[in-house]
């Protein structure tokens, strides 16, 4: 009787010992899926911040080749004065409208457009005045949620066309899509096509 009433009591331990055993091997799968997850969020945030710190420093450098520094008044400076600002020579002038336009997603969770030239942009997307000035670029940034690239409109016989292709490069590779034409450019077409080229590179 007592060897019959100890299995008794052994066979529901056993079965809770099983149960935890399984929830932990579930736990320990669901961390690694989030410390994964967070390792390539961290990995798109790395790579954007790079992107973007490269293009300013080259950016910044032909500035700086092109136009010495002019002198501040030390007394200006002791007196605490605000010091006007330069104006832009002719050739920040043009490193700035050859940096094309940037549509981001920003950590409100919102989208924002920024022009070089212009600052930020009150553009509704996929409205009509968003087509509209999408129809005026030969080129723009897109940093969605998911990847990002440079799209290139296309040209027939150097006439630009309502075509656009996505470009995206990574560690040395190359990849280019075809984006679709201008009134097909919405975010959720945008988000769509950097996952895509995100995905294909992060498997070559």
């Amino acid at each position: 009787m007592i060897s019959s009433s100890a299995s008794q009591q052994e066979a529901p331990l056993s079965q809770k010992l099983s149960l935890l055993e399984t929830r932990i091997a579930q736990l320990s799968e669901q961390v690694a899926h989030l410390t994964l997850a967070l390792l390539k969020a961290r990995e798109r945030t790395v790579e954007r911040r790079l992107s973007d710190l490269e293009m300013v420093v080259q950016e910044l450098a032909g500035m700086l080749s092109l136009s010495p520094p002019l002198p501040v008044r030390l007394e200006q400076q002791a007196e605490g004065k605000p010091v006007a600002a330069r104006p832009l020579i002719e050739a920040e002038l043009r490193a700035r409208s050859r940096m094309p336009p940037l549509i981001e997603y920003s950590a409100q969770g919102t989208y924002v457009v920024v022009s070089s030239l212009e600052g930020e942009l009150s553009l509704m997307p996929a409205s009509r005045e968003w087509f509209d000035w999408l129809a005026t670029l030969s080129s723009f940034r897109f940093v969605g949620q998911s990847g990002r690239f440079t799209a290139y409109c296309e040209t027939n016989h150097g006439k630009p066309t309502r075509g656009w292709i996505a470009h995206r490069s990574l560690h040395g590779r190359h990849y280019k899509h075809w984006l679709g034409v201008t009134d097909r450019l919405t975010i959720d077409h945008l988000e769509q096509m950097a996952a895509r080229l995100q995905s294909r590179l992060t498997t070559l």
